[in-house]
């Protein structure tokens, strides 16, 4: 068919992607990583068999995109094909700017909570990696019967984290709503948005969340801590230590100016992260490796 190039990314798909264009003699095999899997922090296993497989690959990769600083760095004592380039982008792009405008008193009622609710929302699979468990034990160390933590997403996780609630005794603080449709709209009537995850690339709805203002409350670990600029955008927290949570909520629900000034921070940081800046920066990059 005369393929010029091919675009790949995701680890199984990336690796198969890679190896399929590598049979076919394609000129110009181009991996964007959405976050290696041998991160700072991750098991041995993926410290080692993972890290491997990358290494390997990278010779059969002319161009290496990557959307985070940790994976940049670790990138460039990579060897791609003919000793090729790699590069960085500002993550996977988000629409940023989206004005919502909904009454917030009656979207929290349509979900029965109270207009004085301090709503703490996250989004994503309901798996280990997204780590909930942390924020429910976070929330019975809190001990605040007006927060509401509304989880969205379904996912393996979703009935541990109801037996974990109730053995926690909080319950009643906690919301599962399943998928959404309606994450801008859920957005908007938050107050905190937290993201707890032992693992991410560039998080997009950390980026949504940012966009509209809100306070992030994130895991010191890739992808999260590049993006919430710790004192300054939210708090950074000890993905295994719910104290260190509980803690960063107290300090957001008993502080209204913070949070504001916190949120500012955040929606002028997330222009950053725009589709039309990601999407120059891919042609950009096009431009230089298939023009060769």
């Amino acid at each position: 068919e005369g393929i010029e190039a091919v675009q790949c990314s995701t680890p199984i798909g990336g690796a198969l992607g890679r190896i399929a264009a590598f049979q076919c003699g394609i000129r110009h095999i181009i991996y964007t990583a959405h976050g290696f899997l041998f991160f700072n922090g991750a098991p041995l296993i993926n410290r080692t068999i993972y890290k491997l497989e990358e290494k390997i690959l990278s010779h059969i990769t002319d161009v290496l995109i990557t959307i985070n600083p940790e994976d940049y760095r670790a990138s460039k004592k990579l060897t791609l094909r003919g000793n090729g380039p790699t590069f960085m982008v500002h993550g996977a792009g988000v629409k940023i700017g989206e004005v919502i405008e909904i009454d917030e008193t009656a979207k929290r009622r349509s979900l029965g909570i109270p207009a004085e609710s301090i709503i703490i929302i996250s989004a994503g699979d309901l798996n280990i990696n997204k780590n909930n468990h942390v924020i429910i034990r976070a929330l019975s160390i809190l001990k605040n019967s007006k927060v509401k933590y509304l989880i969205c997403g379904v996912g393996s996780e979703e009935q541990n984290l109801r037996d974990l609630a109730k053995k926690c005794g909080v319950e009643n603080n906690v919301m599962f709503l399943g998928y959404r449709t309606d994450m801008a709209e859920l957005l908007k009537i938050s107050d905190i948005f937290v993201m707890p995850s032992f693992r991410e690339g560039v998080p997009r709805s950390l980026l949504e969340a940012m966009d509209l203002s809100k306070p992030c409350v994130g895991s010191k670990t890739r992808g999260i801590a590049d993006l919430i600029d710790d004192g300054i955008g939210g708090f950074i927290c000890n993905p295994n230590k719910p104290e260190d949570f509980a803690d960063a909520f107290s300090k957001l629900i008993s502080n209204k100016v913070l949070c504001d000034s916190m949120g500012s921070y955040n929606h002028q940081k997330a222009k950053g992260y725009s589709y039309e800046i990601v999407r120059k920066e891919y042609i950009d990059i096009y431009s230089k490796v298939l023009d060769k």
